[in-house]
């Protein structure tokens, strides 16, 4: 909290906590919704998520460069320009390859378990802050982190199986897949906080401004991943061949799709309006959790997620 302690900067603070908890409450709520629902007739699912986090990222920049537009948001950085922009090419790209990592671990385990696996952030936040920022810690700082790790482990290993069989190990096997999923998602995350820290220090952006920047390039990084279209799809017959396309059959080979995920969202939307609707709700929610987050990074620290 402020230094001054006022009713004011009190009241500031409560309405930043219970915004991040009713946005991303929201936001998780809806995110569950959009992956597991089974739309229409065709009990079909959303499964496009480099789509997903493009119109996030889209949501979100416009929500930032809207307050900055207006006035909301003064502008404070000691650079301008690609002088401000370049070095944050590094965090969008780690903060958007993390972001697709906690997606795609919803496919293996539940939101629930998922939060919980979350809540190991600090230690890879730690980590980071160390090996990049050269952060140290206190003995009771650490004990805390190890206890809520030791804590999660042991309950998602104790978790009972709903299977039997064969099928208990595969459903074990996926599991913990994904929780693999959200360790990689929290190490990126713990390295994109490290960086945010030095990008903080050295040019001093105000929230809006880290906002913006954060999530134009993410939208430009993720813009042709959603997008792209490799030659060669097969004959107008549908059956093709190794002529066809040698791109696409060897970027298939090594898992690679032959086109990104936003052709498929858009046919998936068009038929599906709903999920149009949820889609659009959880962007919205994102993007007033992210406002929340950085105003509250900026004046109250770290400390407060």
């Amino acid at each position: 909290m402020t230094a001054d302690g006022t009713p004011h900067s009190q009241t500031h603070f409560l309405g930043c906590v219970g915004g991040i908890y009713a946005s991303f409450l929201l936001w998780g709520w809806l995110q569950e919704r959009l992956t597991k629902l089974e739309y229409g007739e065709e009990k079909e699912r959303f499964t496009f998520i480099s789509f997903l986090n493009l119109v996030q990222y889209s949501f979100a920049c416009l929500a930032a460069r809207f307050a900055i537009w207006s006035g909301l948001a003064t502008t404070s950085a000691t650079a301008s320009g690609w002088e401000l922009h370049t070095p944050f090419t590094r965090i969008a790209a780690t903060n958007t390859l993390g972001s697709l990592m906690g997606y795609a671990s919803l496919n293996y385990i539940s939101f629930p378990l998922h939060i919980l696996a979350k809540s190991c952030k600090l230690v890879p936040v730690m980590a980071m802050g160390f090996l990049i920022n050269g952060k140290r810690y206190t003995a009771v700082e650490v004990g805390a982190v190890l206890c809520i790790t030791v804590g999660l482990c042991i309950f998602a290993g104790s978790k009972p199986s709903s299977g039997k069989g064969g099928g208990a190990h595969d459903e074990r096997s996926s599991e913990l897949f994904g929780i693999f999923l959200v360790f990689c998602n929290l190490s990126l995350d713990g390295f994109t906080n490290a960086m945010q820290d030095r990008m903080n220090k050295l040019y001093r952006p105000t929230p809006h401004e880290f906002m913006y920047i954060l999530n134009l390039w993410s939208v430009l990084l993720l813009l042709p991943c959603a997008f792209y279209h490799l030659p060669g799809g097969g004959g107008e017959d549908g059956e093709g061949g190794d002529e066809a396309g040698p791109i696409r059959a060897l970027a298939e080979s090594w898992g690679v799709p032959g086109e990104g995920s936003g052709w498929g969202a858009i046919g998936f939307l068009q038929r599906q309006p709903e999920a149009l609707w949820d889609m659009l709700l959880f962007c919205a929610a994102g993007a007033a959790g992210q406002n929340f987050i950085f105003v509250s990074l900026q004046r109250y620290g770290k400390q407060l997620l």
